[in-house]
């Protein structure tokens, strides 16, 4: 646990996850080669420190400079302070606390992401306990002795994390950042889609932002001179002036006429609704919603809702893979004219969806049913077994339908619009 403006606050999920129990010193350990690896304490927290780096850039960032040499340090401390619970139970040994939560406060100062400070001291965990379990290997050292023993260390890992997770958190609180900066940077670890929950929680409550069960991502492009948006309300949280402007909000508070009324003259797309740990996801739909809807591709507007473009979003998720398969799908329409091709694509979505009923196909395209069945056998000759075969046809359904959905599209950027 950790203490913030004198409350107590969760440690990070996985802080909470992995208690390690406590295990008793046996006979059984060997006291020599535990003490043989405490030697090595030094040599090992290097190598930790570098797999630390590695792992976790950002983290690694901030012992830069000056402080350098304070990582290194840190780490050896860890691997001691866990030996020595071993070696002498009894004895105070050193306090190693004031130095963690400082190493916290570092972290914040660097502008580190609250987000790296478990995920480095997961990594220095793993680290160390490879390196145990090698040294116990090549020593003979039994399997009790180094379950025990980095079981200990882990132990220390976990409750220094806590404490460095607190140093962060009274760092953060003291500094003379305003409401706004805390919403920006929450917004930032929203988006990253490393940051643990409860660590999102944390700086929820720092940014006074309600956490809700479920929420969306909007993203939002405008490509004239923007018009500038209203007042969004304290439960929105938003970036207006990165290249990609974007907002986060609960699912259940989305008001699409409200966000028209906002802003005038962008395009809004509303993603779909996700964890508060899987916004990121929620945004690159949406994206890539506002991407189909400028190629006309999905239609409506100014706000755009992914959830009822499921469809043209699954087909243009990949636009080589849609065309490979429109290409190979609709080939025998190739040596066709571009009208004769038009009728044959409208008509067989027509049949497809119909299930080949031909009043009905001749009722939704508006002919006599005859020319349906004129126009059928002629698309039995194209394509021959593929109008037999389930999987050939799911897959010429979704061609056809790609196909239709870019021709209606570039008819609409074509000026002379009746030659479509």
């Amino acid at each position: 646990m950790g203490l913030e403006n004198g409350s107590v606050i969760d440690t990070p999920a996985h802080v909470a996850r992995r208690e390690v129990p406590a295990q008793r010193w046996s006979p059984s350990v060997q006291r020599e080669a535990v003490a043989g690896f405490r030697a090595q304490a030094g040599r090992v927290a290097g190598a930790v420190v570098a797999e630390v780096r590695r792992s976790v850039p950002e983290f690694a960032a901030t012992f830069a400079g000056p402080a350098g040499g304070l990582l290194p340090s840190a780490v050896q401390a860890v691997i001691l302070r866990g030996i020595d619970t071993l070696l002498a139970p009894g004895s105070a040994g050193d306090d190693w606390t004031e130095m963690f939560r400082g190493v916290g406060a570092l972290a914040f100062a660097a502008d580190c992401p609250a987000s790296a400070l478990p995920a480095a001291f997961a990594a220095g965990e793993r680290a160390i306990c490879a390196r145990m379990r090698t040294y116990g290997q090549a020593h003979k050292v039994s399997d009790e002795a180094v379950t025990i023993l980095t079981a200990a260390v882990a132990r220390q890992v976990q409750r220094l994390c806590a404490v460095s997770i607190e140093g962060y958190g009274n760092a953060r609180d003291n500094a003379s950042d305003t409401l706004a900066d805390r919403r920006a940077r929450l917004l930032r670890m929203l988006l990253d889609e490393r940051a643990p929950e409860q660590v999102i929680v944390q700086e929820a409550a720092a940014a006074r932002w309600p956490v809700p069960s479920a929420v969306v991502a909007v993203a939002l492009r405008c490509p004239d001179a923007p018009n500038l948006p209203k007042p969004l309300g304290a439960q929105v949280l938003a970036d207006l002036d990165g290249p990609q402007p974007c907002l986060v909000l609960a699912a259940d508070h989305v008001d699409r006429a409200a966000l028209a009324r906002s802003f005038p003259g962008w395009t809004v797309s509303i993603g779909p609704a996700v964890p508060i740990n899987e916004v990121s996801g929620s945004l690159r739909i949406a994206r890539k919603a506002i991407d189909l809807h400028e190629r006309g591709l999905i239609t409506g507007g100014p706000v755009v809702g992914c959830g009822e473009n499921g469809l043209a979003l699954a087909l243009f998720s990949d636009d080589f893979l849609i065309d490979q398969l429109v290409t190979r799908r609709l080939a025998p329409l190739a040596d066709l004219t571009p009208r004769q091709r038009s009728r044959m694509l409208v008509t067989l979505h027509e049949w497809l969806a119909n299930r080949g009923r031909a009043g009905d196909v001749a009722e939704a395209l508006g002919v006599h049913p005859q020319t349906v069945r004129y126009r059928m056998h002629q698309l039995e000759s194209l394509f021959a077994d593929q109008l037999n075969d389930p999987h050939a046809r799911f897959e010429l359904e979704l061609a056809v339908r790609a196909e239709l959905l870019r021709t209606a599209a570039a008819c609409k950027e074509d000026e002379t619009a009746e030659a479509c």
